[in-house]
């Protein structure tokens, strides 16, 4: 009987190995799905997965052109007709040499918005054959830069930008962009619709595969096009490009096959872009939660094939390895797929290997015993695996929210510091191509050291910011007097400004801090509602300490007040609200009013003033002792 008893108990117990076996074998592939999600959907894996896949793509035979041509400003076309911008008379000189080529279309990628006495027979000469005229975001009024009006009806319209990603590498195009009611095609959708007219993908992000290749594009310069007697027959039923590569002139631009550190004219990458749309050269990506799923059925087969004994520990560990290289080469060569490949390969062989070892086992058995309680119940955030799997879906949202807001806070760093770039590079080609008279050479060295100054409080504030997080507060910090120093900030700017300044400092305001840090909020403060004004209506400034334990300054202004919706999104890295109107500004003042309040453990707030008008509110914990 005794030994019936222990074979039932023997019975029992293998039950229960089996029982738990079986739920980490359910376990491991929800686990899978749930690493390869977050990484997926939050931008996280692009970091390797991009230069990966450019690798691949680099092996892959590349495209000739077949229906695109470059006819470029050049370094040749500049020493014969000089600087540019041309005349637009020897513009419409170039347009009508395409046509008599017997080009099948024009694409202008040269940004002709001042208007211009030539206007009218560059327009004339435009109309002889299908033509698309560049257009550029103006992101500041978030509208459009278009030509001048005399051209813009003389052919479509698009916009030239690119999407760069983390690394700077054009990999993206928007089909289509819109700023405020205008949504305008992508120069080289538009483009590729002179060969082959096709539906426009409203809103959708294009990815080239670049497999035609910016440097294989044919060019032409202007210079050669219009020498007398010489008969250009290379343009005969080919979509022209019109664009600069001279040094200086024109955007250069970084795509997966650019050679390394030599970026591509952007009217060459845009020509390149117009091939494999023709080519049907487009990259399509996996879906996160497709990726998901299908590295979660790939852990199940797996572990089932080794638990039944189809396949050994290492030969499963191979299979991890080599299946997802080579299903995601097989998709990106043959249906033009990107897939994880490399966070696939990492998850797969990782969570196999771990599924393998005995120690992983124990270690289940020790997280269920820690999350239980002595009566048996399960304890949160472990009660159950569905539980865990959405923690670690909510981690994913998270983690795609914050890669969102750096990827956006890229490009609008990208594109403001491109501005001053410009006006730098400008400002020296007029040193480099001129003779100036001696007022007209310190005019432009002034506005020369107006835009390195721009540039250089730029850098200073972001490296400001990026200083701060990475330093704790100091708990040794000095007592300053709050009212104090914003008694001096108001005399310092009262002494520089005519608009009158208000304060109300009854007393003493004891806080621990830097001083320095808390003068650069007052003045960004007092800078913001100066700027936001009107002419001679006063600031009022009020310091004062709160009932609950808070220091509190307050800058009152009569200006145009900030929107609720905008209220919280004023105090991030670069946003300018609508009532920003044509105020200069970069958008970090109050991001650094914010990141500093915060980081002396504080609060900063907007409100709407009682009799109109913005209230700027910071708050600060009171010194004691």
């Amino acid at each position: 009987m005794a030994k019936g008893q222990r074979t039932a108990g023997t019975q029992h117990e293998d039950g229960g190995r089996k029982g738990k076996g079986a739920t980490f074998a359910l376990r491991l592939p929800l686990l899978t799905a749930a690493v390869v999600l977050t990484l997926t959907s939050s931008g996280l894996a692009d970091r390797w997965e991009l230069p990966f896949r450019d690798l691949m793509l680099s092996w892959a035979p590349k495209r000739p052109p077949r229906h695109t041509v470059a006819v470029v400003v050049d370094e040749a076309s500049l020493a014969r007709f000089g600087r540019f911008p041309w005349p637009r008379e020897r513009l419409a000189e170039v347009a009508a040499a395409i046509a008599a080529a017997g080009a099948r279309g024009l694409v202008v990628d040269l940004l002709l918005v001042e208007p211009d006495p030539g206007d009218a027979l560059l327009a004339t000469s435009l109309k002889h054959l299908p033509t698309v005229l560049a257009a550029a975001p103006h992101e500041q009024h978030h509208t459009w830069i278009f030509p001048a009006p005399s051209l813009a009806s003389a052919g479509t319209l698009a916009h030239a930008t690119y999407d760069a990603d983390h690394d700077g590498v054009v990999r993206t195009i928007s089909a289509t962009k819109q700023l405020g009611t205008r949504a305008l095609p992508a120069l080289s959708l538009a483009a590729a619709a002179l060969v082959t007219p096709q539906p426009l993908p409203v809103g959708k992000a294009l990815r080239p595969d670049f497999l035609n290749r910016a440097q294989d594009i044919a060019t032409l310069s202007v210079a050669d096009l219009l020498a007398k007697g010489e008969l250009q027959t290379g343009l005969t039923q080919r979509v022209v490009f019109l664009g600069a590569t001279a040094a200086g002139l024109g955007d250069r631009v970084t795509t997966p096959t650019s050679r390394p550190g030599n970026p591509d004219p952007g009217v060459l990458v845009q020509a390149a872009i117009t091939e494999c749309i023709l080519h049907r050269g487009l990259l399509y990506r996996l879906p996160p939660w497709l990726a998901a799923a299908v590295s979660a059925l790939a852990v199940f087969g797996l572990e089932e094939a080794r638990r039944s004994g189809s396949l050994s520990l290492w030969q499963a560990l191979s299979v991890a390895v080599l299946l997802p290289v080579l299903a995601g080469a097989a998709a990106l060569f043959f249906l033009r797929i990107e897939t994880p490949l490399l966070t696939w390969d990492l998850t797969l062989a990782t969570f196999m290997g771990f599924s393998g070892l005995r120690w992983a086992r124990r270690i289940e058995t020790v997280l269920e015993e820690a999350s239980s309680t002595a009566d048996g119940a399960v304890t949160e955030p472990f009660r159950t695996p569905e539980a865990r799997i959405a923690q670690l879906l909510e981690l994913a949202k998270t983690a795609t929210q914050l890669e969102h807001e750096r990827k956006v806070q890229s490009r609008l760093l990208a594109h403001e510091l491109k501005t001053p770039l410009a006006g730098l590079a400008g400002l020296g080609q007029v040193l480099a191509a001129y003779e100036l008279s001696a007022e007209e050479r310190q005019r432009v060295a002034q506005l020369l050291a107006t835009e390195a100054t721009r540039l250089s409080q730029l850098v200073d504030t972001l490296l400001q910011l990026e200083n701060l997080s990475l330093r704790p507060f100091p708990p040794d910090a000095p007592t300053i007097d709050l009212a104090a120093l914003v008694s001096e900030r108001v005399e310092l700017a009262a002494a520089r400004w005519t608009r009158p300044l208000i304060l109300s400092a009854p007393g003493p305001v004891p806080v621990k801090g830097l001083a320095s840090l808390l003068a650069q909020v007052v003045d960004n403060l007092l800078s913001n509602a100066h700027k936001f004004s009107p002419p001679g209506i006063p600031v009022w400034v009020r310091v004062f300490a709160s009932q609950h334990g808070k220091a509190t300054v307050e800058v009152e202004d009569r200006g145009p007040g900030v929107p609720p919706e905008e209220r919280d999104a004023v105090f991030k890295r670069f946003f300018r609200g609508k009532s920003a109107g044509e105020n200069p500004g970069l958008g970090l003042g109050l991001s650094v009013v914010r990141e500093v309040v915060t980081w002396h453990g504080g609060e900063a707030s907007v409100g709407e003033a009682p009799e109109g008008g913005s209230v700027f509110r910071i708050s600060l914990p009171l010194a004691t002792g």
